[in-house]
């Protein structure tokens, strides 16, 4: 489609839900009178790197965080395009849950959608879009059917958090955990006290079987972890630890692709991502109930 209009920026949107609080936004919208389609991208990953000026430098180190897709492209040819934090990252209000966003977060981004569409520069038809986290979120919020939802593009989104990130056949897939923590952990509120959800005795209980795990206190980074639990980003790792089997907590954050007709979805993966994206999206590809694509990348 040709480029059509100019990019008018509104930065620092706050986009209000149930519970009270805001989540903060950047929308750029074709500079134009009308109403237009929205794609909705959104992550705890800082909004601004998001939206990093392709020209003149194009692509590079930056450029390569950017999952979102490219604001301009989108924008000039007629789509409101919006890059969201959500609850507990960057300056989104509330309390961020864990890597894997439990149903409160996702619940946030179907009031955000139903915002969107009553806004008078859009048209009333919501797409999603974005890769990794990006489409994770989307994944799971198309599962509650949205009315102004109409499309995700979704590749590259783990969908089973127990089997497709943190624990591979049952063993601690720690890794790539321990450098999302340390390097795309920054501007989470982690105010998880875990202590207080699961009450003294049966916390320490669960303290003292990791400390007794010689596999868990092996590696640095969690013996690190297991034994300051209450600082920075450990109470977000320490929790997986302790969710260590396929309980509840991983059921209740994995979607459920049989309720229903759900909208079409655009899905995908390569062959490098075998142990994280690729069997996820496999997974929603077999499972999702309506129209769907998938693309197998090298």
């Amino acid at each position: 489609s040709a480029r059509e209009y100019g990019v008018i920026t509104e930065r620092d949107v706050r986009v209000p839900v149930d519970d009270g609080i805001t989540l903060d936004c950047d929308i750029f919208r074709p500079d134009a009178p009308g109403k237009f389609p929205v794609i909705l991208t959104a992550s705890p990953y800082d909004k601004a790197a998001q939206s990093e000026p392709m020209v003149p430098k194009a692509i590079d180190f930056d450029r390569a965080f950017i999952e979102s897709g490219d604001f301009n492209f989108f924008t000039r040819r007629g789509y409101v395009f919006v890059i969201m934090n959500i609850r507990g990252s960057w300056a989104s209000d509330g309390v961020f849950a864990n890597r894997n966003p439990d149903a409160r977060a996702i619940q946030d981004l179907y009031e955000a959608i139903e915002w969107l569409a009553r806004q008078d520069w859009c048209d009333g038809n919501v797409g999603m879009s974005g890769v990794s986290y990006f489409s994770v979120v989307q994944k799971r919020v198309a599962v509650l059917k949205p009315p102004s939802l109409k499309c995700i593009f979704a590749p590259y989104g783990w969908t089973d958090g127990y089997r497709d990130l943190f624990y591979h056949g049952g063993i601690f897939s720690y890794g790539f955990f321990q450098a999302w923590a340390t390097n795309r952990g920054a501007g989470l509120n982690i105010d998880k006290d875990l202590k207080a959800e699961m009450g003294d005795n049966a916390y320490n209980d669960a303290l003292e079987t990791l400390r007794n795990d010689p596999e868990i206190m092996a590696i640095p980074f969690l013996a690190g972890v297991v034994n300051d639990p209450e600082t920075g980003r450990n109470p977000m790792v320490l929790e997986i630890l302790i969710h260590r089997f396929d309980d509840e907590y991983h059921r209740e954050r994995a979607p459920d692709f049989s309720a229903g007709e759900l909208v079409p979805a655009y899905l995908g993966a390569d062959w490098g991502m075998f142990g994280f994206h690729m069997p996820g999206d496999v997974r929603a590809f077999e499972n999702w109930n309506g129209p769907k694509k998938f693309v197998m990348g090298p």
